[in-house]
């Protein structure tokens, strides 16, 4: 990606704002690596190797979990008995991998910890968690994707749903990573690497593991009794968790990475330094060379944000790999997901890409890089590509039939295309938008409420939406005259329901009822179960 003109995470800038000696190359090679095993996965799956693949990735992630859990339970015991030992712990703990401050980068300070936190951005992060839970009730009426599926035949609703469906899947989850990695530097800068992957595992893989092995069986639980079935447990289904497991992932790419580039860096200067007679030595003559020729201080580096066109050229990129992901890997591994990843429209190559951009923008807020993003998202041009294809990809969804069933290919080219067109000109909008509206206003208790509860939606909404979906399919069943049939495969019904009205009243119903109950509930449970608040 920095071929392709983007800096950050290979910028020649560390955090500090200090040229990165060396740090370009480790970074890139440890990127380098994870390439080559996300392709060997990809590759083994395609071979058939699926099942034994995402064994291994969930054992790995189950053990770095335990640690995590493992590690913070000491803490406790040990801030819980107090005394000298559990300072000298906690000090420890915190300097266990000082990530800026080496022996050779002394004077190098992390970052502050903001005083005002960025409630815009919690503000985007709680509409894109509505979205989701609206998008997975559309999947539950005549879209599909989701656990079970009513009125699975062309209606109105069916061709509605397309649409918001392939709008969704563009950019949602993307721009949820992008939001990730803008706090993941600071984050890691002030906790340093250990501690940094501890809280992300505790944070991200408890709910995931809770998740696989309470809240899923009991959304499968409920989902049998919608179709009449008995209920058998289905392993290594995390839902929509993936989010969370592929995230622990990336940042623990992002850490390696990280860590590597300041190993590298204090190799590098050691070296100039002993080539000098010293660091200070070497320290000064940098400083001189920089330095301007009448003697006055020297202008501190910046690095400035990627243009608008290295994003447009990023965006093609992924284009390209979806397209390459969708002709390769989903008809050949039997199957659209990859570990848990959805491989749909706006999946694996926007999400890594996305995740990089918002490190590189957590690296460089100080440089201006948000503000850069959100203006983009004020420009002309930029609300008129997304506006054509908005209207492209509204098109292809009410079409009838589906423009995907004709079997041109050419057809589902011109889809990836405007999908990411889609994806990159209304996640810019968005952010422009966010920071014009509620940038400048103060957080009241219901905007905090929701910033804090929006995760505990994300995690619980799947047998909250499932439990609604019964409730509807037992009152048409008892007043609408209709006895519903599904496969047990795929646990969609195809058995008309009458008038299409009583579709779309079903989908605004759950739609409304399941926000209603969704957010007092999580907000509750992190605020009274004792210990959520460490994972929610």
């Amino acid at each position: 990606l920095g071929w392709w003109g983007v800096g950050g995470g290979g910028s020649m800038l560390d955090g500090g704002g200090h040229l990165d000696v060396g740090g370009r190359r480790a970074r890139a090679r440890v990127y380098a690596s994870c390439s080559l095993a996300l392709c060997g996965g990809l590759a083994g799956c395609v071979l058939g190797a699926q099942g034994a693949l995402a064994v291994a990735f969930f054992s790995v992630l189950f053990s770095a979990m335990l640690a995590a859990v493992g590690f913070s339970v000491r803490e406790w015991w040990r801030g819980r008995s107090g005394g000298e030992g559990a300072t000298e712990a906690a000090g420890a703990a915190g300097e266990a991998t000082p990530l800026l401050q080496s022996s050779a980068e002394s004077n190098v300070k992390a970052p502050p910890r903001q005083a005002s936190r960025l409630w815009h951005l919690d503000d985007v992060k709680v509409s894109l968690t509505s979205i989701v839970v609206m998008h997975h009730v559309g999947c539950a009426f005549a879209e599909g994707g989701f656990y079970v599926t009513v009125g699975n035949y062309e209606t109105s609703l069916s061709k509605f749903s397309r649409a918001t469906a392939a709008l969704d899947q563009s950019y949602f989850m993307a721009l949820f990573f992008f939001l990730a990695g803008i706090f993941t530097p600071g984050a890691l800068c002030r906790g340093g690497t250990w501690r940094y992957l501890q809280r992300r595992c505790m944070r991200l893989l408890v709910p995931t593991y809770l998740y696989l092995y309470a809240i899923g069986p009991v959304t499968g639980v409920i989902c049998c009794a919608i179709v009449r079935k008995k209920y058998s447990y289905q392993a290594l289904d995390v839902g929509p968790l993936w989010f969370a497991a592929w995230l622990v992932c990336f940042s623990m790419a992002y850490a390696a990475a990280q860590a590597a580039a300041q190993r590298a860096s204090r190799i590098a200067a050691g070296s100039a330094g002993a080539s000098s007679g010293g660091g200070e030595v070497a320290v000064a003559v940098t400083e001189t060379a920089m330095a301007p020729a009448d003697g006055s201080a020297a202008p501190p580096l910046v690095a400035h944000p990627p243009s608008l066109w290295a994003l447009v050229r990023v965006t093609v990129l992924c284009v390209v790999c979806t397209v390459g992901i969708e002709i390769g890997y989903v008809p050949s591994a039997g199957g659209g997901s990859f570990l848990g990843m959805p491989m749909t429209i706006g999946a694996l190559p926007y999400d890594i890409a996305a995740f990089w951009l918002g490190c590189a923008v957590g690296r460089h807020k100080e440089d201006g890089w948000l503000e850069a993003f959100e203006s983009y998202g004020r420009q002309p041009a930029v609300w008129l590509c997304g506006l054509v294809a908005f209207g492209v990809v509204v098109a292809e969804g009410v079409a009838a039939p589906p423009l995907y069933a004709r079997q041109s290919w050419y057809w589902g080219i011109l889809e990836m295309m405007m999908t990411g067109v889609w994806a990159l000109c209304f996640s810019l909008a968005v952010l422009a938008l966010s920071r014009r509206w509620m940038g400048h206003r103060p957080p009241g208790p219901w905007r905090k409420a929701a910033a804090q509860a929006a995760f505990g939606v994300y995690v619980f909404h799947p047998p909250i939406v499932m439990l609604l979906l019964w409730a509807y399919v037992r009152v048409l069943e008892r007043f609408g005259d209709v006895i519903l049939k599904f496969d047990p495969s795929t646990y969609r019904s195809s058995t008309p329901v009458g008038s299409e009205w009583r579709l779309w009243a079903g989908w605004a119903a759950i739609c409304v009822a399941s926000q209603v109950v969704l957010w007092p509930m999580a907000w509750a449970i992190r605020t009274y179960v004792p210990g959520a608040k460490c994972v929610l």
